[in-house]
Parts: structure tokens; sequence; C-alpha cells
């Protein structure tokens, strides 16, 4: 593969993935049901909440709802996720981002709980008494949120939730958002040394900035060990050296930070401002450092909060806690913090070695079929997929 293939390739899994709305009547399996922009307000009106359901070939199967990340990325405009046909899966878009963004006009008040109502909504609708709800990163939130939602609605409970990159709670104004920064030196410490003086410099390599810099090194940060390759820095850091390859790194680089939909911003400044981050952050490169500053466009600091907390929410449900021991987004340490919280929940947090923020997904995919084979049939231990799996776990009970 070519070089600027690998590095288009490995961006991939964290791109947004967004559509104009109007090319969502173009997805196949594609439904609705009517939701009141306000559900506070009874004379709201009633808009379409579009979700794709693909069925399974075996009834006996659950469903699995899936809550995508962000919060504001979609999930309806994505490929297939399932490793086999025989159980459903349901892909769901938050309010305002995908293919449910025309919520946003109707009703800009978005909340985790408003979306929770909404797939509150969609169980009831679809009569499902045999599913589980799949978070990965905010749709960790959002699923601890819904599953005590569809309790509290009378609702048959998930047959279990499983948990990918796991926010235990929101981040505070005096602790770093995540661990991008102790991962940097993680990875640093593996480059040759000419490369980090190159990188220690001023200016920094091709003339870029250090926000340049800093957003390029983040977005692949993310992606830790998987079962296919280590994290891609170390090689794409090497195209410095070479004359013939390196124009491809500039112009990666130079197109860090890449802009975010209009869509994902509105639910993100929304949501996130007021549930998981005190003030909008920037990473830069200063003097090899990776450093989390204060963006000049902070958004967040100014909206009112409502800080998310797991441990307010008791799931009391079966919980699967998939978390990279590499995650710069959610580390080890938010997993813990949820997990020690939910005190009512039969659990098990499985610590990916190696891996990053989609240790499920991305670390585990040589072996993520066997391991969905148990979790569709609620084992309470997972040892036997596990075993098969090139990167190693840590189990805790």
């Amino acid at each position: 593969m070519k070089i600027s293939a690998f590095i288009a390739a490995a961006s991939v899994g964290f791109s947004w993935n967004t559509l104009a709305l109007a090319d969502c009547s173009a997805i196949d399996n594609l439904s609705s049901i009517e939701r009141p922009a306000d559900p506070q307000l009874p004379s709201s009106p009633r808009i379409p909440f579009y979700y794709r359901y693909l069925r399974g070939t075996d009834s006996s199967q659950p469903t699995v709802i899936f809550l995508p990340g962000g919060p504001g990325q979609s999930s309806i405009t994505n490929a297939d996720r399932r490793l086999n046909g025989t159980y459903g899966f349901i892909q769901t878009d938050p309010r305002g981002a995908g293919c449910n963004q025309h919520f946003f006009a109707a009703n800009p008040k978005l909340s985790t709980e408003l979306f929770a109502s909404d797939i509150v909504a969609l169980v009831r609708s679809l009569s499902l008494n045999n599913y589980i709800l799949y978070g990965i990163s905010y749709g960790t939130i959002l699923a601890t949120v819904t599953t005590v939602k569809l309790r509290e609605a009378g609702l048959r409970a998930p047959k279990n939730v499983v948990l990918e990159g796991i926010f235990g709670a929101g981040y505070t104004a005096t602790e770093s958002q995540g661990d991008f920064e102790n991962q940097w030196k993680r990875i640093k410490g593996k480059l040759p040394v000419d490369t980090v003086q190159k990188l220690s410099q001023s200016p920094l390599p091709f003339g870029l900035t250090s926000k340049n810099w800093g957003a390029w090194i983040v977005q692949f940060l993310y992606h830790g060990r998987s079962a296919k390759q280590d994290n891609p820095i170390p090689l794409f850091l090497s195209l410095l050296d070479n004359p013939a390859t390196m124009n491809t790194l500039k112009e990666s680089v130079e197109a860090s930070p890449s802009p975010l939909p209009e869509d994902f911003q509105n639910v993100f400044n929304t949501v996130a401002c007021s549930e998981i981050f005190p003030y909008s952050a920037a990473f830069h490169l200063d003097n090899g450092e990776l450093v989390n500053q204060i963006d000049e466009m902070d958004i967040c600091s100014t909206v009112p909060k409502t800080t998310f907390q797991s441990k307010k929410w008791e799931m009391k449900v079966p919980i699967y806690y998939f978390v990279g021991e590499n995650d710069p987004a959610t580390p080890v340490r938010m997993a813990h913090l949820h997990f020690n919280g939910q005190k009512k929940s039969r659990k098990l947090l499985v610590e990916v070695l190696e891996a990053g923020h989609n240790p499920l997904m991305s670390g585990l995919s040589d072996c993520s079929a066997a391991i969905w084979s148990q979790i569709l049939r609620n084992e309470k231990n997972l040892s036997t997929s596990l075993s098969t799996c090139k990167l190693k776990s840590k189990l805790h009970l």
C-alpha cells in the first residue's frame, strides 16, 4: 500500500461520516418514529426520528442498538457494523446530527437525557424485549442514562449493555481532558533522537504551526495498537527523513485540524460543553511536548454545566466494559470510575493491553466475532474468546 493511502486508511476510523440530510433517503432499511421537538411541551410539533434497522436472520438472537460517539457523530451513515447477519442491528443518530440533524432547528436545547428519551421511545415503538445497548465513547454516557430511563418508563431492560471507550464522568476544570500528553510521551520515547529534535525546534518541520502538529498527533494517538499494526505515528514520522515521501506527511499535517461538519459542531458544542468538557481545548506541540491549551474560540466555558457523573445512574443490568490501555480520550481510570460506581450490576471490565480508543472494534478486531457471540449469549466470562486474540487483556470483575 502506498504511504499516502496508508495515512488515509488510518484516519478512516475517526472520520465523522456525516451526510447531507437529503442523502439519508438513499440509505436502505431507513425507518422513523414520530417524536416531539420538545417533549416537555404537549403542543410541540412532531418530527420524524430516523434510525436504520438491519434485521437478523435468527429471531432468537437479541437486537443490538448502537449509540455512536461524539457527541454528534452519525452511525446511520456508516456501513453495517455487524460481524454476521444473524442478529438485528439498529443504527441511531442523536437529535441534531446525521439523519436527525433537522431536530436542531426545531429545538436547539439538546442533552443526553433528551437523546435517551428518543431511544426509550424507539424501544417502546418496536416492542423490543430482547436487545442490547452498545455505546462507544460518548455513546457510553448515552447508554448509561438510557438504561435507567428505560427502567423508569417500565420497559424491559436491555439483556446487557456494552460500553467501549468509557466516560465515567465529565472532566473538571483542574484536570487534563484525557491522557493525550502522557500517551504522546510514550510514543515519543520510541522515536529516533533526530526526529524528536526536529519536533522540538522552532520553526517546526515544513514551517507548519504548533496547532497543526498538535492536532495531527492527537488524531493518531486515538489509534493505539490494533490486531493488525502498532500505533502508526512512528511510521508516518519516518517520512520526515525521506525526500520522496515527506510531502505526503506535510499535506497530512497541514490539513489538521480538519474542519468539523456543522451538525457535529451544533451537538458537540451544546451537549459536550455542558456535560463533559469545562472548556474548549486545542492541543499544540510546544518544544516537543503536547500542550493542552484553551482554544482561542473557546465555547465550552460559557455553557451552563450539568456535568455527567456515572455513579448517579445505577444501571442494574449486566455490563461489559472494553477500554484500551493506551486510550488517550477515555483513559483506563475513567472506565474504573464507571465500573466502581455500578454496585448492583454484574460486571466485566476488559482492559485491552496496548490498544487505543476503539479497543473492541479495532484492538480486538481479529477476535471480535467470537467475543460478540459470547455477549449475545450474555455469558459472564469472555475468557474463551479473549484467549484467541492477538492483543492480550486484563480482566476485572
